[in-house]
């Protein structure tokens, strides 16, 4: 992993990650643990080189699920909003901002019309970096799918099956599922098999 000691919000207040960390390790939370983090984190390092806003984006990488209620509908604007109130005092407004943006960014996996121009790029890659999962290889998906289920047990088969369908096949819809070419052409094609295979279990 990228050291986080390295990061400037890290290096001021040392137990801040301790605490963003654990988070990660609250009981209801099956997918989006630790091991997501150091995920992202991994494919971080592989494109950091292209990246302009790289202290956001790893910063957006360690708080993007910080705050994860269900079914909350606010998980992101909550996330963004926790580490604003972490980071202000210790780095650049620049840098809190734009890492504001990246987090909420993650609740429709697009670009706002707002968004600075110059922040596209980095964002884009960002959110192609969370949404890596969906390009595993089919056994990891689908470990990734149950756990998911697991998160949402308090909402009934039916209900959550017409859900998660409606958002699958909203991936299925969009001309790419990754928006940047780099990992469009490294998991586009196994996400769509991934993800029709999913739909099917849904409606089996």
């Amino acid at each position: 992993m990228v050291d986080p000691a390295a990061l400037p919000l890290f290096q001021a207040t040392p137990a801040l990650f301790t605490s963003v960390k654990e988070r990660y390790a609250e009981p209801h939370r099956h997918y989006h643990v630790w091991a997501h983090i150091e995920q992202m984190v991994e494919l971080f390092k592989t494109i950091e080189t292209k990246l302009t806003h790289n202290e956001a984006t790893l910063y957006a990488v360690y708080y993007h699920d910080a705050v994860y209620a269900v079914p909350s509908a606010t998980n992101e604007e909550d996330s963004a909003t926790l580490f604003s109130a972490e980071a202000s005092a210790h780095i650049n407004t620049d840098i809190v901002e734009t890492t504001k943006r990246f987090i909420v960014a993650t609740k429709t996996h697009s670009i706002a019309e707002e968004m600075p121009g110059n922040e596209i790029s980095d964002c884009q890659y960002f959110l192609d970096i969370d949404m890596s999962i969906v390009g595993a290889e089919p056994d990891i998906y689908r470990l990734y799918a149950n756990n998911i289920r697991r998160e949402y047990a308090v909402i009934p088969d039916a209900l959550y099956y017409s859900g998660r369908k409606q958002i699958l096949t909203s991936f299925l819809e969009k001309d790419r599922i990754f928006l940047t070419d780099h990992f469009h052409n490294q998991f586009e094609a196994q996400a769509r098999e991934n993800v029709t295979a999913e739909i099917a279990r849904l409606v089996s």
